[in-house]
């Protein structure tokens, strides 16, 4: 028999190791936190599982931020349970929507999903695809040359200017919310954070961030859309690759989001033979009002 019950605080130790490290100090005050919900899931009295959600009161809406339940305890409902009592706290609560996201590439994910259809939350889509690299010589790009000449001139990204940060500020209209430069600044690696002009102006730009001391993210890339044929953004993420390899810092981890169709398309069929791996960021939702 298992029982689900509220996290108090006084548990929370017995649960700690039940979700993310990043989750976990949430665990510590979980009776006092407002926009937070935990529950157990025990048998015998033996602590068996846990479900963590946040709340948005801006929207009525909660993220389920982690579901876990011990490997001798699976296959038995567990997890089902967690998932309908969570949505029935969340209702009394005022929430009317609740959501979660996930990569693939996990040996439960397939479970996840099993749980999710019996709740009857909807067929997960992918949203992001996030890929991890680790650069090497065998990389066409670190050896190629070339990519940029005449009107055209790669810069670091920290030299650029104001007068150039205002032009691309009045751009802002014409470039994807997601891809504007200058929201990613802080804490950029300027190691290969670079940018492109054409003609004196900057017309592209490759943000990147140290995320370890052997692995650099790039978050952000964008050229204009007028010059991407000629292999111009492909230039850009070989010039970083190539600066990478040369400081030996050797793992490369980026996101696409999936509506940036030709960047996907282009990352599945020219640089994953490249991967480590190339996974998929889904994402489900349940409408509970």
């Amino acid at each position: 028999m298992y029982e689900i019950n509220f996290l108090k605080n006084s548990m929370s130790v017995l649960y700690e190791n039940m979700t993310f490290p990043r989750f976990q100090y949430i665990l510590e005050n979980i009776e006092s936190e407002k926009y937070f919900m935990a529950f157990t899931a025990s048998h015998d009295g033996e602590p068996v599982g846990l479900i963590l959600a946040e709340v948005r009161k801006q929207d009525h809406s909660a993220e389920l931020l982690s579901i876990f339940v011990e490997t001798s305890h699976r296959c038995q409902g567990v997890a089902t349970q967690l998932v309908c009592h969570l949505e029935k706290q969340l209702k009394v609560r005022g929430c009317k929507e609740i959501d979660l996201s996930y990569m693939t590439g996990n040996q439960t994910n397939l479970a996840l999903e099993r749980v999710l259809q019996k709740c009857h939350w909807t067929e997960p889509q992918p949203q992001t695809i996030v890929c991890k690299g680790r650069i090497s010589d065998k990389m066409p790009w670190v050896t190629k040359h070339n990519y940029f000449h005449g009107s055209y001139s790669l810069f670091p990204w920290r030299e650029i200017t104001q007068e150039e940060k205002q032009a691309i500020e009045q751009q802002r209209q014409y470039i994807p919310e997601d891809l504007f430069p200058l929201q990613y600044e802080e804490d950029m690696e300027p190691l290969n954070s670079l940018g492109l002009r054409y003609q004196g102006e900057v017309v592209g730009w490759l943000i990147s961030h140290r995320i370890a001391p052997d692995t650099i993210r790039y978050t952000c890339s964008f050229t204009r859309q007028d010059l991407q044929k000629f292999g111009r953004h492909l230039g850009l993420m070989s010039e970083a690759i190539k600066l990478q390899y040369e400081a030996k810092i050797p793992y490369i981890i980026w996101t696409i989001p999936i509506h940036h169709r030709a960047m996907v398309e282009f990352t599945k069929k020219r640089i994953s033979p490249y991967l480590i791996y190339l996974r998929e960021i889904k994402e489900s939702h349940k409408l509970i009002a």
